[in-house]
């Protein structure tokens, strides 16, 4: 059940596009000719009824599935059989039964593979994706069937269903944590005409806000988020809408745009009050709460939680209604009406206690330990500080033994599948034993046009080599004489300065010999630093950069160097703020000293084009298996189109981070030869304080060491 919920809306998605759905008032017709109807003659009728309850209502679905496949053991259709098992798994994922789920796609394999048509095989591989995916959460194996069911549709030129998949490969990537291949899919989708026109295509668009959402990029999620909104709008479909202007209106409300979050999150509250979706008038509320609550409107944002308060009452929702208890909570603390905030606190910890539910014990024993501190009673504060540390190792161990669980049954599902491949094997071997007879008789004559192939393919191969050859040593060349250009350039100013400053010492034109000399000393120090660089960047292209690795622990590592940096940033007259939000307990290979050298780089940077007073920010935390270290500041920004830039060697943004500034341009492109020898990336985007935002992904391990 660890995945189910995850993928819960998913399936539900899935049905759909499997299904063509009647509207709920052509039901009626159908259930009353139903009772008329006996035998055989039942058994379309039920099939598509089926069909349409798997999502109005899965349990009714359920008991017409499993009477059509009674009536199928006395009147045999395979592809009706096929049809009606998977109707009933939809209706058993989304009703929690997933063992049972699984067991009915796996049958259903079998019988496609055995007897089923080409359509009906993809249908059948296709569920059994779904099944992996919610059973074991093994994305990677979910789309080798996903690419099966995918090959089936495009040798169908079926383009709708290759689109929804496509789509659903996407997902498995998000999922399993590849953002990048999860766009690359679903840009694949959306370039499907039959996909686009349907209004499956809005969960596509809403998917890829969803990975913006993920990076923190909130301001690039909206225009996708606001498309999908659109194209819902386009099909007048009420849930699809509701859905969209709540995902609108929080990606506004993560980018801090607290009135355009309020515009579209009323929106959303109207339409899904006339819907009567409790859960999500639920959530609006909730989030129509935060952004009041981050306006310091607090008696609107309390209006608002006691609302989600009452609905998730209303539904019965311990976890619903604990969020809610521990929203009313903060903000009465906030008010320092501590007596309410401490009543707040202390019923989310005895329901998060009596439902046994060991994330909100952990975030219900934090809040009530910091309450207790703001009331200077520090011996209740240690206490529930306590069970917070206690409930949080308890976690840990429960991880670990989820981890393990998820483990066995990946090892049970290829037990099954193993099983199921010994039954076919045999009758696998005959038919490829036939194919190969029939093959024989073809391979002279693919033998001999291989061969004039691969003649001609080789001359022209060797022709392109020979072109590509010279427009590559062309466009080195040209690189070489540019870069020799813009060192000149920049060596050249530095040098004639110097040269006017010895020479009116040389004639004694100045009244101030010190300062003259100082000013000497300041321009060889830019001149050597220029070099510094200049050889820096060349050992990095010829990749002699070399790197001493070593074993670090994150959280130790990156505070002492937050800091250090806090004390140089405060002195210069910024504002410096950090999060750190790491396990104690992680590790990183990386070149200390040369990591160092990076974030020290990016903080001279934004000590360097910030205006005063302004502000700086160090983030860190671990995700998966990757550091993400994240620095941003304040006023002035980078504009887009210059962003991707940045890193280019001796490029300045001429307009705010002017040459000025002074920097040999290198500062950057030197960052990014660091962080990519590391196997990491580095990458730019605008920050959330209207400044620049560098973004460094690390790998915590290097599994191929380079020490030279």
């Amino acid at each position: 059940m660890t995945h189910y919920l995850k993928c819960f809306s998913f399936i539900v998605l899935f049905a759909l596009s499997q299904t063509v759905l009647a509207a709920p008032e052509q039901m009626v017709p159908l259930e009353n000719r139903l009772k008329t109807l006996t035998g055989q003659a039942r058994i379309p009728v039920l099939i598509e009824l089926s069909g349409y309850y798997v999502d109005e209502d899965p349990e009714k679905a359920s008991i017409l599935a499993e009477e059509t496949r009674q009536l199928l053991s006395r009147y045999p259709n395979n592809s009706q059989l096929l049809l009606i098992n998977h109707h009933l798994a939809s209706a058993y994922f989304h009703l929690g039964k997933v063992e049972q789920a699984a067991a009915l796609v796996i049958e259903n394999e079998k019988l496609a593979l055995e007897k089923g048509n080409l359509d009906e095989k993809a249908t059948a591989a296709k569920d059994i994706a779904y099944s992996i995916m919610n059973r074991e959460g093994n994305y990677l194996k979910a789309i080798a069937y996903f690419q099966q069911a995918l090959a089936d549709y495009r040798e169908l030129n079926h383009v709708f269903e290759i689109g929804v998949t496509l789509s659903d490969i996407g997902l498995m990537y998000y999922y399993n944590g590849d953002y990048d291949q999860a766009l690359a899919y679903y840009n694949q989708a959306l370039e499907q005409r039959g996909y686009t026109e349907k209004i499956e295509a809005t969960r596509t668009f809403s998917d890829i806000a969803q990975v913006y959402m993920h990076y923190g990029r909130y301001h690039e999620a909206i225009p996708h988020y606001i498309k999908a909104l659109a194209h819902a709008r386009k099909f007048e479909q009420p849930v699809w809408i509701s859905e969209q202007l709540l995902n609108v209106g929080v990606a506004y409300l993560m980018d801090k745009n607290n009135d355009k979050a309020i515009v579209y999150l009323n929106e959303a509250l109207v339409l899904a009050k006339k819907l009567g979706n409790q859960h999500n008038l639920f959530f609006i509320n909730k989030r129509l709460g935060e952004a009041y609550r981050s306006k310091e409107e607090y008696s609107r944002a309390l209006e608002y939680h006691h609302q989600a308060l009452a609905l998730a009452t209303g539904m019965d929702s311990k976890a619903l209604i604990i969020q809610s208890q521990i929203d009313l909570g903060i903000i009465y603390s906030w008010l320092e009406q501590y007596e309410d905030s401490m009543e707040h606190f202390q019923k989310a910890l005895t329901m998060a206690v009596e439902i046994d539910h060991l994330d909100m014990k952990i975030e219900a024993h934090k809040n009530v330990s910091n309450l207790y501190k703001q009331l200077n009673n520090h011996e209740k504060a240690y206490e529930h500080l306590a069970e917070h540390h206690k409930f949080k190792a308890e976690q840990t161990v429960q991880n670990h033994q989820d981890q393990v669980s998820e483990l066995s049954d990946t090892f049970k599902t290829e037990q099954i599948v193993n099983e199921f491949k010994l039954l076919t094997h045999q009758e696998e071997l005959a038919q490829l034993k036939f194919q190969h007879q029939r093959n024989y008789t073809l391979v002279a004559f693919v033998l001999l046009a291989l061969s004039v192939t691969f003649f001609i393919y080789r001359q022209n191969k060797k022709r392109q080599l020979v072109v590509q050859r010279s427009q590559m040593m062309a466009e080195l060349v040209e690189k070489k004489n540019q870069l020799l250009a813009d060192v000149s350039h920049e060596l050249r100013t530095p040098l004639t300065v110097l040269q006017l400053k010895v020479e009116a010492l040389q004639h004694n034109l100045v009244s101030d010999v010190t300062a003259s000399y100082d000013g000497l000393i300041v321009k060889i120090g830019e001149i050597n630093s220029l070099i510094s660089d200049i050889y820096q960047v060349a050992q990095s292209d010829i990749g002699a950069l070399h790197l001493d690795l070593a074993e670090h622990n994150c959280l130790s590592t990156l505070t002492t160097w937050s800091q250090e940096l806090a004390e140089t940033v405060r002195g210069k007259g910024f504002k410096w703020s950090q999060n750190i939000d790491i396990p104690d307990d992680v590790s990183i290979c990386f070149d200390q000293d040369k990591i160092k050298q990076v974030i020290s780089n990016l903080v001279d940077n934004s000590m360097t084009y910030t205006d005063l007073p302004g502000q700086i920010v160090f983030q860190a935390r671990v995700r998966k298996d990757q550091l993400d270290i994240r620095l941003q500041d304040s006023a002035p920004g980078v504009c887009k189109r210059e962003l991707p830039l940045i890193f280019e060697r001796l490029y300045r943004v001429e307009a705010s981070r002017s040459r000025a500034t002074g920097g040999s341009g290198l500062g950057l492109a030197i960052c990014k030869s660091i962080i990519e020898v590391h196997r990491g990336t580095i990458m730019s985007s605008p920050s959330h304080f209207k400044g620049l935002a560098i973004t460094i992904h690390l790998p915590l391990s290097q599994a191929e060491s380079q020490h030279g």
